[in-house]
């Protein structure tokens, strides 16, 4: 079962992606993703695709979660607010292998 969960030990943000298995009845103690998945920002909604090959998520991280190179003029926020990656929950996708999941 991959989850979101806040306020964990070990989490990145304020939302992580993580792992459990279910062995002999018993759920296995809770893996964070990691960075490749998860950021300082909300990381949720896991899904994996129907054949297994894609995992999907949203988050809200965006390009002002660090400092600005430089000050944007009106016209290059404006373009950046309406772009991916502005902070507004974006889906995005890696092939599952990525995760590394070995049981």
């Amino acid at each position: 079962m991959i989850f979101a969960a806040a306020g964990r030990e070990g989490g990145l943000g304020a939302f992580d992606l993580f792992v459990s298995w279910r062995k002999e009845g018993v759920w296995t103690q809770p893996l964070n993703l990691g960075e490749g998945i998860n950021s300082s920002k909300w990381d949720f909604a896991p899904k994996l695709s129907p054949d297994g090959r894609y995992f999907f998520f949203a988050s809200n991280r965006g390009f002002a979660d660090r400092p600005l190179d430089k000050r944007l003029s009106y016209t290059e926020l404006k373009s950046r607010l309406r772009s991916p990656r502005n902070g507004l929950r974006d889906i995005y996708q890696v092939e599952a292998s990525a995760l590394k999941l070995a049981r």
